[in-house]
């Protein structure tokens, strides 16, 4: 026994044994959709999962569905509804549209049936959909504190009219097998439970990802963006910071190297009680804005956000200051024996703003090293660097005096 069926968006045709195909299609309702949409930076793409409403009989059926992403993966359709299996021959077959580009496609599929069902639910795989991250920092004109504005931008560009989807971001870097498609991984992650929370869009954990539920279903026009919101966190606590960083080589004889600019970069911190504490941040382009004298709020910077985990400050470098400056000069140089030298620096920071300043200055030093004297505190960061945080008056000038003794 064989049926013929086209599944669309509004007709289903049927024709059972011994009886002609009807003449007049009957009404079917629309397909039910929900996606997860993976993040352009990991190539883009969504798994889909679709209910339509479908009366099967038991035994074979030839199943046309349409209205199909026109970068759909057949390999990848998962049949999701029970007692119902792809036939052991027949296989899947994609008809893509005749004009090319990114229209609606169909797939054609041969279904064993145990016992009579209504309904049809199946996933896949498609590309032509992802989504980016991007987020609004406002700083406060005393640079104290900063409120944070996240939206999700999805693009639809399968081809395919998405009605009422349900739609879910999940947030994380995915594997690509060598062929471009998805690995099956990522998929069963996309399809493991949202567990909701209570701030802006709802998170919850796929395996290694994030999803974000957004709390309405929405339509997708193909070829059109849609920008939702993904989080508003109000009053952050916020510092502004000044780094000098300049490459210089201990271990050989120097003199007055030029003046570089300090790095510019706000602090936002998430503590412990706040309500965006416990919010993952993913990947994304944060714009920082600030208002002028005027009041007026003027973008300060722009700077790729890496994906954050939760309860993690935020770090976002704006600029440099060309007003606040440092100056470097090797005041002595010794070799000793063994392979060691000594090295004497002088670092003059300039600030010609109306404010007094903190100023982080960071020397990185190669091989084994340690410092004899220094005119300020100092920190050994790490192997490889010293911080010395020095405070340099409004319109006024602080010298940095240290020497070092480096073993390479």
């Amino acid at each position: 026994m064989s049926r013929n069926i086209l599944v669309g968006a509004l007709c289903v045709f049927t024709a059972a044994p011994g009886r002609a195909m009807q003449d007049r299609p009957f009404q079917a309702a629309a397909p039910s959709r929900s996606l997860t949409v993976f993040p352009a930076a990991a190539g883009g793409g969504a798994f889909v999962r679709e209910t339509r409403a479908l009366a099967l009989a038991a035994g074979r059926s030839r199943v046309s569905l349409g209205q199909l992403p026109s970068a759909v993966d057949p390999s990848s359709l998962v049949i999701l509804t029970p007692g119902v299996a792809l036939a052991g021959h027949g296989g899947v077959v994609l008809s893509q549209p005749s004009g090319g580009g990114a229209q609606a496609a169909a797939v054609d599929l041969e279904l064993v049936t145990e016992r009579p069902v209504s309904e049809l639910r199946f996933a896949y795989l498609t590309g032509g959909l992802h989504w980016t991250a991007s987020y609004s920092v406002v700083v406060s004109a005393d640079d104290r504190a900063a409120d944070l504005t996240g939206l999700a931008t999805l693009s639809n560009r399968s081809g395919a009219l998405l009605v009422s989807a349900e739609v879910q971001l999940l947030a994380g870097q995915i594997y690509r097998a060598a062929a471009g498609r998805f690995m099956p991984a990522a998929a069963e992650a996309a399809l493991r439970r949202a567990e909701a929370m209570d701030l802006g869009v709802p998170a919850g954990e796929a395996g290694e990802y994030h999803l974000y539920t957004l709390p309405e279903r929405m339509d997708l026009e193909p070829g059109a963006d849609r920008a939702v919101a993904l989080l508003t966190a109000r009053g952050l606590p916020a510092e502004k910071r000044y780094t000098i960083r300049q490459a210089v080589h201990y271990a050989a004889r120097g003199g007055e190297y030029e003046p570089v600019p300090a790095e510019v970069a706000y602090k936002i911190r998430r503590p412990p009680k706040h309500e965006a504490a416990d919010l993952p941040l993913p990947a994304g382009v944060a714009r920082v804005y600030r208002p002028d004298e005027g009041g007026r709020l003027q973008l300060i910077g722009e700077v790729g956000l890496s994906d954050t985990p939760k309860g993690e400050d935020v770090w976002l470098p704006v600029g440099r200051a060309f007003e606040i400056t440092a100056q470097r000069t090797q005041t002595d140089y010794q070799v000793r024996a063994g392979g060691r030298y000594e090295s004497a620096w002088r670092v003059l920071l300039r600030n010609r703003t109306e404010k007094p300043v903190a100023v982080e200055v960071v020397e990185h030093i190669g091989g084994d090293w340690r410092v004899l004297s220094a005119t300020h505190k100092y920190e050994k960061t790490s192997a490889t660097a010293l911080t010395f945080r020095v405070d340099v008056p409004a319109k006024g000038e602080t010298t940095l005096e240290y020497r070092v003794e480096v073993e390479t």
